[in-house]
């Protein structure tokens, strides 16, 4: 990983995970401003090693943050949940998740997403709907399991579309 610092890279680690080629690897250099990330901004969809990469530097900043200042409040963090890295993130989790092959409420599961509408273009509207505050989530589709005693243990499965 490199940090720009007064123009120049600097390496601050200096070994890699994988053998040299092999897998993602980050490629992209991030705007750094006053030593922040810029966020919700225009720049293009990165690679999904990227976008975790950013997202564990951001959220490790966040946790440091709030370790040294219990009192401190985050104000701002809608615009994490805004930025194309972290929409990226998320599916990433959701389509690794194996709930994501079961149908919510709507009847999508992932395989419509990817290969109907088109992972980015699906994002790109989540997102949009997301900076306009029009978003509105779906209900959840609720199953209940039978337990011992008569009881009854409710599982929620949430929907995938936007």
């Amino acid at each position: 990983m490199t940090r720009p610092r007064d123009g120049v890279s600097v390496v601050v680690r200096g070994r890699e995970s994988r053998p040299h080629g092999e897998g993602e690897q980050p490629s992209q250099q991030y705007q750094w401003k006053g030593g922040e990330v810029a966020l919700n901004n225009d720049t293009p969809w990165p690679s999904v090693a990227d976008a975790k990469l950013r997202v564990l530097n951001i959220q490790r900043k966040l946790h440091q943050w709030s370790k040294a200042d219990s009192e401190r409040r985050f104000d701002d963090l809608y615009n994490l949940v805004c930025d194309r890295t972290t929409l990226l993130v998320a599916w990433d989790r959701v389509r690794s998740n194996r709930g994501s092959r079961t149908a919510g409420l709507d009847g999508w599961t992932r395989w419509h997403i990817e290969q109907r509408i088109g992972v980015m273009s699906f994002l790109e509207e989540l997102r949009s709907q997301l900076k306009a505050r029009t978003y509105r989530p779906t209900p959840t589709r609720e199953r209940g399991i039978p337990k011992r005693g008569g009881k009854v243990r409710y599982l929620g499965i949430p929907t995938v579309s936007a």
